[in-house]
């Protein structure tokens, strides 16, 4: 697909860290995980063969109540990636009167149950049940059974929406949202594009990907990053094919979100940032002591989240050295202690390819500590860029809108916002 020319002369700032995907995707991936469990296709270190039928059914059950806790915890917006664009063009405009470009982040969610890739692993070796069936599997009861998960995932996206004023047309999207991933078939394939090279497409993850890539070819100002996880069949492939990311799109970077279970440290990561640095790919990194799953979140009760640490700035300090162009996204928030700030701001005054960005923080107070205590340098000022993290915020924080949140940077950074909107993210971009 020819790619149009970018509209980008009109725009004078930009969102660098936002998600404009909606719960079709959730949905479509939410089924293939649950379909490659039952099959004894997901990795997993779980054994299942020489359990009892009860068991069995007790171990499915609670996989579908984990699956659906999943997903109502990412949650997403209903309407089309292009209206969510549109949205947050709308609400930019509002408040600073400008037109506004976007760097949207691609999740990849498929692999949060699988096991982890520790700081000692030099390798990821997909660890499968034990036996090819180890659910006795009917195609029938699988789609009913589907049909009933999803239905309950919807059910609560409405409650939470009820209230807003355009409900009406929620509901008439969420239920189309539902009919599209009930009728899926695409998640009983193993599914490979000779585009792609070697990369295993989950339903999803394509879905999410081919849309985002839509809107780059149609001239949309946006610069994805491609969201990478190395537990992903071909995934190294897909870091290195020019025709998928590049300074030319239709993705310009990679995303990482190592809480969802990927040492930064691990061979196979350090393997996927060295061909970040030989291609000069920015990079940006999930860098928040919270985020999803939340800090305290467990599927094993523990009230923990086992990957907490994994996000930390420190893990990526060879790769920084090695002259990595990375973004250490949201400055380490929900950090009382700021450590993890400290060590990012360590990194921007003695290296020259560190960046971070303000991303979701949807109140002042949460902001003026950090400009007190790291507001103090130009250096530090051309490395800190803006973004929203749409729309995690309007989960975070019910009460914010996304022009209020445009406005409480322009009252706090009334000097510096136009570079934090701009120039900064350029210069990361290097666009």
């Amino acid at each position: 697909m020819k790619q149009a020319k970018k509209q980008t002369n009109s725009i004078k700032g930009f969102d660098a860290h936002c998600h404009i995907f909606n719960l079709r995707y959730l949905l479509k991936e939410a089924k293939e995980i649950f379909f490659t469990w039952i099959i004894g296709d997901y990795p997993t270190a779980e054994k299942f063969a020489f359990k009892s039928d009860a068991e069995k059914q007790k171990i499915k059950e609670d996989f579908k109540t984990k699956l659906i806790h999943l997903v109502e915890l990412l949650s997403a917006t209903v309407r089309s990636e292009k209206r969510n664009f549109r949205f947050i063009q709308n609400q930019a405009n509002e408040a600073w009167k400008i037109k506004v470009g976007a760097i949207p982040l691609m999740m990849d969610i498929f692999y949060i149950f699988a096991p982890p890739i520790t700081e000692d692993d030099t390798d990821f070796f997909q660890t499968k049940s034990l036996g090819a069936n180890a659910f006795e599997f009917n195609e029938d009861d699988f789609e009913k059974e589907y049909a009933e998960l999803a239905k309950k995932i919807v059910a609560k996206v409405k409650s939470k929406a009820q209230k807003q004023h355009d409900f009406s047309d929620i509901e008439k999207e969420l239920d189309q949202h539902l009919i599209e991933a009930v009728e899926d078939s695409e998640y009983k394939y193993t599914t490979k594009s000779a585009e792609y090279g070697n990369l295993h497409l989950s339903s999803g993850f394509r879905f999410h990907m081919d849309r985002l890539r839509k809107m780059v070819h149609q001239g949309e100002p946006i610069y994805p990053f491609f969201a990478v996880d190395p537990r992903r069949e071909g995934i190294f492939d897909a870091i290195k094919n020019k025709n998928l990311i590049s300074e030319n799109g239709p993705f310009y970077g990679v995303k990482l979100y190592p809480r969802l279970g990927y040492h930064p440290l691990s061979k196979p990561v350090q393997d996927i940032l060295d061909i970040c640095i030989e291609r000069d790919l920015p990079v940006i990194t999930h860098c928040g002591m919270s985020g999803f799953p939340p800090k305290d979140f467990s599927f094993d009760g523990s009230g923990t989240w086992k990957y907490n640490d994994y996000g930390n700035p420190k893990h990526f300090l060879p790769a920084v050295k090695k002259g990595l162009r990375i973004d250490f996204a949201h400055l380490g928030s929900v950090d009382p202690s700021y450590k993890w700030a400290e060590t990012i701001i360590e990194y921007i005054n003695k290296y020259e390819n560190v960046y971070s960005d303000l991303s979701c923080y949807t109140k002042t107070s949460e902001l003026k500590p950090i400009i007190k205590k790291f507001w103090n340098t130009d250096k530090v000022k051309s490395r800190i860029m803006f973004g929203s993290d749409f729309d995690v915020m309007y989960f975070t924080d019910k009460k914010i809108t996304y022009e209020q949140y445009c406005r409480n940077f322009t009252d706090l950074f009334p000097n510096d916002i136009k570079k934090m909107r701009y120039d900064n993210v350029k210069a990361f971009l290097k666009i």
